[in-house]
């Protein structure tokens, strides 16, 4: 099968230019023409599917600023139609999408569970190499389209699967199964979802917990009471009265932090009593923390000190080895050791990210009992130490600790920052600081399968979040009406592009 056509691509100082596709799939291999030159060749199963829609989110907009190389079609929260059959297409191209005899360790792994959302030879739509669905037709990996059956299911609530499916993995990954007040800060379109997950949760789960959601405006407010927050708090555009509300300090036993911006983390500290959960991916720093981003696509965790640390969803909490600082205490380093773990001391951030592109260290930590061949903890004393940890160099973007694991801070009583108010205040009220990045379409779909107090499908409430919608080829001007630059019928919550296909010419 070949289909040309014409896309619009984003180009590096966030504008479009159009460019020709010609894309042929045929027996287990995919290449992909771009202005009559061969782009990609792709070997696997492919489908070459017709895109119905593409919502556009804050992702697509941050795009210009992610380290991968532009230009590109953009776009990944796709429906798309296969031989008359709507499907929604899980974002990473991994070892998992083509069942590969020669899966990497994270599509492969059997001790916790397989994370191809971290395979290291994954490319992802619309932001790593594989071009997005913000185009009339879009190469998916056979095995990554998720069938959409229920006709009852609209194609506005279908598209929302993929953000929602992180909401819903954010709530399973967090601390809030066992919270009795949760809240969700800067409830917009990921947060609003996250206020859907969560009353989901309660009700499919029977909890007993109450919702809150930190909104800007009435609008956001009613969306938020409409998807189960029990209460609503609408506060300035800054802020400012969340941290100047004393009775609001400490009152939540989970507090996600949905802003998108690196005050977001500051105020849920201040409002947290246990745990933040990170999901703002603005690649911005943070009091000092260079590569919080870095930290969520990777899913790590920030916590105290606690060798038992185990993901929330997952199965193995052996934790064998830990990376320690050479500021560590050497009390606490012999602390561990008691525990029967390998310690690491002898090793810099440097040595270790060498040792770890020789392939030696990746495979002795596999061979004593890490699930992933990365240390499973690492301890540190300064949020210098966690930012080298997360990026031990600028030539690639692998950490030095596992996926899904975490990093133990310490309070370094001797050290005296500009920010050393922040990590006082996490060692203080021993606050955790856990992340997530992409879920699983399966799970997510299944709940939004599920049927309300009405009898409607609770997918069906997502429908409330779109407010714009443009086609296609209006593509650059809807970008420009999420980013604010033009006003078009008020301030947009969700915008859905049709993606009709675009007339054959340049």
């Amino acid at each position: 099968m070949t289909e040309t056509f014409i896309a619009h691509e984003l180009q590096a100082d966030g504008t479009f230019q159009t460019a020709e596709f010609r894309v042929s799939v045929s027996d287990n291999q995919a290449v992909v023409e771009r202005n009559g030159v061969e782009q990609q060749r792709l070997s696997g199963s492919y489908k070459l599917c017709r895109v119905l829609q593409c919502g556009l989110c804050c992702t697509d907009l941050a795009r210009p600023f992610l380290p991968y190389a532009l230009p590109q079609c953009v776009g990944h929260e796709a429906l798309v139609e296969c031989e008359g059959t709507r499907f929604c297409v899980e974002i990473n191209d991994s070892c998992e999408s083509h069942d590969s005899p020669n899966r990497c360790v994270f599509c492969l792994n059997t001790a916790d569970s397989p994370l191809p959302t971290q395979c290291p030879h994954r490319i992802t739509m619309g932001i790593n190499t594989w071009h997005g669905a913000m185009a009339p037709w879009l190469l998916c990996p056979t095995r990554n389209l998720v069938r959409v059956i229920d006709a009852n299911l609209s194609n506005d609530a279908a598209t929302m699967l993929e953000p929602f499916a992180a909401a819903l993995h954010g709530v399973d990954c967090s601390g809030s199964a066992n919270a009795e007040k949760v809240a969700v800060l800067g409830a917009g379109r990921l947060g609003l979802m996250t206020v859907l997950a969560l009353n989901a949760r309660r009700t499919i789960n029977k909890r007993v917990q109450i919702i809150s959601a930190i909104v800007r405006d009435d609008r956001h407010a009613q969306i938020a009471r409409d998807f189960g927050a029990d209460n609503v708090i609408i506060v300035a555009k800054d802020n400012t009265a969340l941290l100047e509300d004393a009775s609001l300090n400490s009152k939540f036993d989970v507090v996600f932090d949905t802003t998108g911006t690196p005050d977001g983390l500051r105020h849920a500290l201040t409002l947290a009593k246990r745990e933040i959960h990170l999901k703002s991916t603005h690649g911005q720093p943070v009091f000092g923390l260079r590569h919080l981003t870095e930290m969520v696509v990777a899913e790590l965790a920030l916590v105290p000190l606690d060798f038992e640390f185990s993901w929330t969803t997952g199965k193995n909490k052996n934790n064998k080895n830990v990376f320690c600082s050479s500021t560590v205490p050497v009390s606490v380093t012999r602390a561990v050791e008691a525990t029967g773990r390998f310690v690491h001391t002898q090793l810099s951030v440097h040595a270790a990210d060498a040792a770890f592109q020789t392939g030696a260290l990746e495979q002795k930590l596999l061979a004593t009992g890490s699930p992933f061949p990365r240390f499973d903890l690492a301890i540190v004393t300064s949020l210098s130490e966690i930012d080298a940890l997360i990026q031990p160099s600028p030539k690639h973007d692998r950490s030095l600790i596992r996926p899904r694991g975490a990093i133990l801070l310490l309070q370094n009583e001797t050290e005296s920052t500009s920010h050393d108010t922040h990590s006082r205040l996490l060692v203080s009220k021993k606050i955790k600081i856990s992340t997530s990045r992409c879920g699983d379409f399966h799970n997510a779909l299944e709940v939004m399968m599920q049927k309300d107090s009405e009898g409607k499908l609770l997918g069906t409430r997502l429908e409330k979040l779109v407010t714009h919608r443009y086609l296609l080829k209006d593509l650059p001007h809807a970008f420009d009406v999420a980013k604010g630059t033009v006003n078009e019928r008020g301030r947009p919550v969700k915008i859905i592009i049709d993606c009709h296909e675009m007339p054959l010419n340049k």
